[in-house]
């Protein structure tokens, strides 16, 4: 391999990855807190949702916090856990979770009322500036 390939990048700093380590911990904990002042909080402006088994895409910051105000009508309960986070570089971590909730009422995507609803996800967090920009998810 020539010199200055693939092996010789630049190390990717402990810090940054930290900092998104703990912004995904922040954004999941404010979830499952229904505390939309503080998912906001680490959620960049542009805050972009791509959800392909749903077929949801949510583009911008309040869009995703209105929705989210919905899911808690919906599932009063819900609740992510995190299994595993993986730092990818300076801007991204791979999160594997499971979504957990119960139906309040029937909802859009067919659950009918008091019906458990478990998902194994994983999630592809892409992070600006120490903030979650783009979360795409995969069941």
């Amino acid at each position: 391999m020539p010199s200055g390939g693939l092996l010789a990048s630049a190390a990717v700093p402990q810090d940054d990855q930290a900092t998104n380590l703990s912004a995904v911990s922040a954004w999941v904990d404010a979830y499952n807190a229904g505390d939309f002042d503080a998912l906001a909080a680490v959620s960049d402006d542009t805050f972009e949702v791509l959800d392909p088994a749903t077929g949801t895409h949510i583009t911008g910051r309040d869009a995703f916090v209105e929705l989210g105000r919905q899911v808690v009508q919906l599932y009063p309960d819900r609740h992510i856990t995190i299994t595993r986070m993986v730092p990818l570089g300076s801007s991204a971590v791979a999160v594997e979770g499971e979504w957990d909730g119960t139906a309040a009422t029937g909802t859009p995507t067919g659950a009918h009322r008091g019906e458990a609803v478990h998902h194994i996800e994983s999630m592809l967090v892409e992070l600006v500036g120490g903030r979650v920009g783009l979360m795409r998810i995969y069941r």
